[in-house]
């Protein structure tokens, strides 16, 4: 099974993008609050792109997608 970040729990879609290109990954600020409002982290912005975290490296999820944990939304 191919793990898609789409259907990772840490997966976080920027709002109107529905291609998802900009969406981020929350896996690096699990203590980061979540707005009671719209959801998302309080500090958005600041979270890496999903596409950044794919790639190699010590603190990414990298290709195999070492931090991918299947979400529960359906």
């Amino acid at each position: 099974m191919t793990k898609y970040c789409v259907n990772c729990k840490h997966f976080r879609p920027k709002l109107d993008d529905e291609h998802h290109e900009f969406a981020r990954c929350s896996v690096s600020t699990r203590n980061n609050p979540t707005s009671l409002v719209t959801g998302q982290p309080k500090d958005f912005y600041l979270l890496p792109y999903c596409e950044v975290m794919r790639l190699t490296g010590d603190d990414k999820c990298g290709p195999d997608a070492l931090f991918y944990e299947e979400t529960t939304n359906v």
